[in-house]
């Protein structure tokens, strides 16, 4: 067995393409040696973002050997009279280059056919490198790329260098316009360049000798150890997605600490935060009570900074950026957020949409509807009100413009600095949220409501607008804010249907005229939009998928939080033995009944009831009926199925006792209704014949 070596060197890949790109890289190439049949061991990747690279240990240094039977012409038509080989014999041979002597008649389940035993040789697996390769690199996709050479060659950035080594030697490729070789480069500064590379083994520490940690995992671990702060009287406000970056943008990361002015301290947390992280990728400091701290720290591409030279230029530019931060605090603040309304007529939302004021005037209308739906207190209808007039205001702000993540939580802080009520300004601050799935939802109903109607204005908009997210492109995030209508739903166990959600949207459109056509009925699109949200979110909080089909297909996903509800359910039941004993049952009721023409609300007549076992049947759907409705209204749908699951005896007994299909068409008939009945009973959670029932 051998050891293969591939890195591909390049300017520096912004941070967010790193992950994924390595991991195309690594799938491509687990695909194409499996697809040549080529053995390997274990892959490691490692990259930083001035090169990708992965090692393969344990790779067969050539595909094995193959025999295959090769099958010919039929016997018949072989041989002619005299027994001699007949023109198809003879084009069989030559065709597959045996000798006709090797061929021999081998009988298959259609007759006596011609058959011949190749054998081949298998191909060196250098030779089989040498063409993978460029087509795994060219393969890989980034959400942004460019043509670099005149052979149409797309990349995030140029490729610089190219290693490839197989046991040592050189597995020989171009491609855009760079040849594969043995020499890497370190650290842009710090390092050599044209390192010679002997073998896969000894190319993580020439690397590191030459001031690059190529192992992501060993870079995180510096870093995170140089962000303990103890020494400044706190700790790094966590950050996750930062730590992340920063762990991309270097190849040597160290952590130095700097300080700013205390008296910048005056200006919001949430303006310090993003004034340090968004352009500069500070971690901010935070004291015992999560206090901001006037201390950042930041993570530099080199080994430290013994003079202090870094960290002064880097606080330098920091009280910069602060002193604009609060200038652009000092001159919002000078005009309130009523005064400045009126300018959202001047800000255009989308072009077939309007203004914010447009959208401003649709939020206070459509908010009101949903209170009411929801039988909010006058108080909270009041708050509400006045927080749809100044959600959008904060984007005439000076603040908002240069610092756009702040959107929504700036509106909520200038509210605040107005002395707006708690209510007013939470809602205007949280309104943008949930922008992830581990991010809360907005914290009281009044922030629910704004940020629902909010998100379903942009999402019923857009798709009447035409601008229907694909599967490359989604410029108004409408997958996000649709996870958001979801998220908000079920964390506020809020009970409206989305299709009164769509309604209400598309009518405050048509009521400004931004709609033409009436499709109030017709929205097969944004259904499929949001079951589609609904069923990646189950997904994600582990529910398995024929639990989700199950609920979706009786109509549930409509009103995601009883959806929710319904699978919570059949994930606690699925379990038990009853349950899974009636899913099969159920199955077979389904399966009867698919031949056979729908009816509505079937009566079964009681005195075709022939068999004691039918009677039992029907007597206890009688009984269970308004029991499992009762509970369905209620929500319980745990105890519903609990009910349905406790009929499997008497199904059982009636498919084993009566004949469904009888020759009697009238008992027939009746029959099939009293399974008509029985199917839209257990239909009442969730079609549970959808549920997977493992073989025992």
């Amino acid at each position: 067995m051998s050891e293969f070596l591939l890195e591909i060197g390049c300017e520096e890949i912004p941070a967010g393409m790193l992950e994924p790109a390595i991991g195309h890289l690594r799938d491509n190439v687990v695909k194409e040696l499996q697809a040549a049949a080529v053995p390997f061991g274990a892959i490691t990747t490692y990259y930083t973002p001035r090169r990708m690279a992965l090692v393969i240990d344990e790779i067969a240094v050539k595909q094995p050997d193959r025999t295959e039977t090769l099958v010919g012409p039929p016997k018949s038509v072989s041989y002619d009279k005299e027994g001699r080989f007949t023109k198809a014999a003879l084009a069989f041979a030559e065709r597959n280059k045996v000798a006709l002597k090797a061929i021999c008649v081998t009988t298959t389940p259609r007759g006596e056919y011609l058959a011949v035993e190749k054998k081949t040789k298998g191909a060196k697996t250098a030779r089989l490198l040498s063409g993978i390769l460029p087509q795994v690199i060219r393969a890989i996709p980034f959400t942004k790329s460019m043509y670099w050479t005149d052979d149409k060659f797309r990349f995030a950035r140029p490729i610089q260098w190219i290693v490839a080594l197989l046991d040592g030697r050189v597995i020989p490729f171009t491609i855009a316009g760079v040849a594969a070789g043995a020499r890497t480069s370190g650290h842009r500064v710090l390092g050599r360049k044209n390192l010679p590379v002997a073998n896969a083994a000894e190319y993580v520490d020439i690397l590191k000798k030459n001031f690059v940690i190529v192992d992501p995992a060993v870079r995180r671990r510096i870093i995170v150890e140089g962000l303990a702060v103890e020494h400044l009287g706190g700790s790094v406000r966590p950050d996750p997605d930062l730590l992340d970056i920063v762990v991309n943008l270097n190849e040597f990361p160290s952590v130095i600490f700097g300080h700013f002015d205390e008296a910048f301290l005056k200006l919001p947390q949430e303006v310090l935060v993003t004034v340090m992280r968004s352009h500069q990728k500070y971690f901010s400091v935070v004291g015992p009570q999560k206090e901001m701290r006037p201390y950042f720290l930041t993570v530099i591409n080199t080994n430290g900074d013994g003079q202090g030279v870094i960290r002064l230029g880097h606080q330098r530019v920091l009280r910069a950026r602060l002193a604009d931060a609060q200038f652009f605090w000092e001159t919002d603040t000078k005009r309130s957020l009523l005064e400045r309304k009126a300018d959202l007529d001047h800000v255009t939302f989308q072009a077939k949409l309007g203004t914010y004021g447009d959208k401003t005037a649709r939020l206070e209308a459509v908010s009101a509807m949903i209170a009411d739906n929801l039988k909010c207190s006058a108080e909270e209808k009041s708050h509400l009100k006045q927080a749809a007039s100044l959600a959008k205001v904060d984007l005439t702000t000076e603040m908002v413009k240069e610092f756009t993540d702040l959107q929504g939580i700036m509106g909520g802080l200038y509210a605040r600095a107005e002395m707006q009520p708690e209510a007013v300004w939470q809602a205007v601050y949280d309104h943008y949220q949930p922008k992830k799935l581990d991010e809360p939802s907005p914290r009281s109903i009044i922030g629910a409501v704004l940020a629902l109607t909010d998100k379903m204005d942009s999402i019923v908009g857009c798709f009447e607008a035409g601008l229907i997210p694909t599967g490359t492109r989604d410029p108004f995030a409408l997958r996000r804010q649709g996870n958001g209508v979801i998220k908000i739903l079920l964390d506020g166990q809020i009970k409206l249907s989305l299709t009164r959600l769509i309604q209400l949207a598309w009518m405050a459109l048509a009521n400004q005229g931004k709609v033409t056509a009436d499709r109030r009925d017709n929205h097969p699109q944004l259904a499929s939009f949001f079951e589609s949200r609904l069923r990646y979110i189950l997904e994600a909080r582990g529910f398995h998928y024929d639990e989700i089909n199950a609920v979706i297909n009786v109509g549930a996903g409509d009103k995601p939080y009883e959806a929710l509800s319904r699978t919570e359910a059949l994930s606690r039941i699925r379990r038990e033995e009853d349950f899974l004993a009636i899913a099969a049952a159920f199955k077979r009721i389904k399966n009867i009944l698919r031949d056979q023409p729908v009816v509505d609300a079937p009566l079964v007549n009681v005195s075709l009831l022939d068999e004691a076992a039918e009677k039992e049947l029907f007597a206890l759907y009688e009984n269970t009926h308004p029991q499992i409705k009762t509970l369905v209204d209620t929500l319980d749908y745990y105890a519903a199925l609990k009910q349905t699951a406790a009929m499997r005896q008497a199904v059982d007994h009636f498919f084993d006792m009566v004949l469904v299909m009888s020759e009697d068409s009238q008992l027939r008939q009746n029959r099939i209704h009293l399974l008509r009945n029985i199917a839209s009973l257990f239909m009442q959670v969730a079609d549970i014949s959808e549920i997977v029932v493992a073989p025992k």
